[in-house]
């Protein structure tokens, strides 16, 4: 499924490996005639007889460069564009996921996917699938060039080629697979630790856990060394068979030539060249050993993000519903329904079941239309809006945080229309009086508003969404009963055309509904 998205670039990268395939030649022909021109020279013959080699010498410096340039100009432009499709592809997955589904992935998990995944698997075809075929051109070349000279010599050239392009990937494979899943499994582990940390240091310094959190953070960090201490003795290892084998390979062709020599079969001249093409082949015999090690790294993220691009899940955190608290509500476009009891009961349960935050009760499978109520959405407006007790806010400027509410296809919001939704919460006064205004910056999670100012800055984001259902959430908790009269004013006038639920103990929130479900201790929910 991953190697799907470099397809369309197969031209691109079948022109890199014959650009890696030359440049591999090019290398191994300068060392070779270089040889040959050394041994020729010596026996001092008229130097137009050298003028060939002189020429191709040169020639294979140079060309070596060019074709190395260019394969990587186009297989890192290839690989480049097929990542966009990619990346647009896997956002495109998360955001087709049923809301629940996706709240349910750890954010370490979902952010390693995001990133380290996708730049793992951009190693696939410039570390492995290019360099390989590349190589196999070349050692192909070689090869012949061997046989010309002299069939032993090819032989164990052609021998030394197949174990470094057979035996050795799958030793490199088997020993570095396994190593490799640990070393996903480390790295993902220490971004969670590092992001508990770095959302959660104030707590942590409060409780005086700064300590063991460190502690836990050296333990993964000594795990990750470990594991990497072990891919790198496997990675030695199998360089230290293939410098073996390429030994043999130059030892075997040095016998074979120096014999054939010797009955004349060979012209003395040739020797440096037999022997320097084996000995001038470690990069293309180094290519297929790499290329496991590449694979055996990259396949963590390759089924992370296979999973991704198919709907499933990453690591998941545990997500329950009671059905019972839910099973009865019928909610009819227009109405404007209320859902009341104790703290516990369930109240914000149904809520989010509502707008698709947690999975429908019963078959277990939400909606990514967020529709339970089954109620249609007008074009450019969201379906269903909810407006927590502690609603998200971004890092960012009050402006930012409002415009997020915009209709996706609606152009940027004026102050105008800012400023009304702030004063439909009774927020305008207190930004007008900040320094910078609407372009006040929030703070991490809205550490510099006060948690009532949070909740209208949430409220005015559903006053700017306008969904066809206004989802609240205790909406006046943290406000003074002044403001609260005026922000319940203000919702009940915008939701005259609109479905509304909300969940309150306050009978002044409840007051907004025409009826009353009241929900108890999560054991059953009746109408009142």
């Amino acid at each position: 499924m991953i190697l799907r998205f470099f397809a369309p670039m197969r031209p691109r990268l079948a022109a890199a490996a014959i650009l890696g395939a030359l440049a591999y030649i090019t290398g191994i022909g300068l060392i070779a005639v270089s040889g040959w021109l050394i041994s020729r020279a010596s026996q001092m013959p008229p130097v137009l007889t050298l003028s060939v080699a002189i020429v191709l010498v040169r020639a294979f410096g140079v060309g070596r460069a060019v074709f190395r340039y260019c394969e990587r100009l186009v297989s890192h432009d290839a690989v480049l564009r097929s990542l966009v499709e990619l990346r647009v592809r896997l956002y495109q997955s998360l955001v087709e996921m049923p809301v629940w589904q996706v709240l349910r992935m750890r954010r370490a998990e979902m952010l390693t996917a995001l990133v380290r995944d996708v730049d793992d698997v951009q190693y696939l075809p410039l570390r492995a699938l290019v360099p390989a075929v590349g190589s196999s051109i070349a050692a192909v070349a070689c090869i012949v060039v061997e046989f010309s000279v002299d069939v032993s010599a090819g032989l164990w050239v052609a021998a030394g080629w197949l174990i470094a392009a057979t035996t050795l990937p799958w030793l490199a494979w088997g020993t570095s697979r396994r190593v490799a899943e640990s070393t996903a499994a480390d790295a993902s582990e220490m971004a969670a630790v590092c992001m508990d940390l770095i959302e959660g240091s104030a707590d942590i310094a409060a409780l005086g856990l700064s300590g063991r959190a460190m502690a836990q953070a050296s333990y993964v960090d000594a795990r990750m060394t470990d594991t990497a201490t072990r891919f790198a003795s496997r990675t030695a290892a199998v360089n230290g068979l293939l410098m073996l084998v390429q030994g043999l390979m130059v030892v075997g062709a040095a016998w074979s030539a120096v014999r054939a020599i010797s009955f004349g079969n060979v012209d003395p001249v040739m020797l440096a060249t037999v022997v320097f093409i084996p000995l001038a082949m470690t990069e293309v015999l180094a290519a297929y050993s790499a290329a496991a090690l590449t694979a055996a790294a990259a396949q963590p993220s390759v089924q992370r993000l296979a999973r991704v691009l198919a709907g499933g899940e990453l690591a998941t955190a545990e997500v329950g519903v009671d059905a019972r608290a839910v099973e009865r509500i019928e909610v009819a476009a227009g109405a404007r329904i209320g859902v009341a009891g104790p703290s516990g009961s369930g109240k914000s349960t149904i809520l989010a079941v509502l707008a698709g935050l947690l999975p429908q009760p019963g078959d277990g499978a939400g909606s990514s239309e967020i529709s339970p109520l089954g109620l249609p959405g007008s074009r450019g407006r969201l379906v269903t809006a909810l407006a927590e007790q502690e609603p998200q806010v971004f890092a960012t400027s009050i402006a930012e945080n409002l415009q997020l509410a915009k209709p996706v296809d609606a152009a940027p919001l004026t102050d105008v229309q800012m400023w009304q939704a702030l004063s439909a919460v009774g927020l305008d006064d207190w930004v007008r009086g900040l320094p910078a205004g609407l372009d006040s910056m929030v703070g991490i999670g809205g550490a510099k508003l006060s948690g009532g100012q949070k909740q209208r800055l949430s409220l005015a984001r559903m006053f700017i969404a306008d969904p066809d259902v206004w989802l609240l959430d205790e909406p006046t908790v943290h406000l003074d009963h002044q403001t609260a009269v005026k922000v319940l004013d203000s919702v009940r006038a915008a939701t005259q055309m609109r479905t509304l639920v909300v969940a309150a103990h306050d009978s002044r929130d409840l007051a907004l509904c025409d009826h009353v479900i009241r929900v108890d201790a999560v054991e059953r929910a009746e109408r009142a």
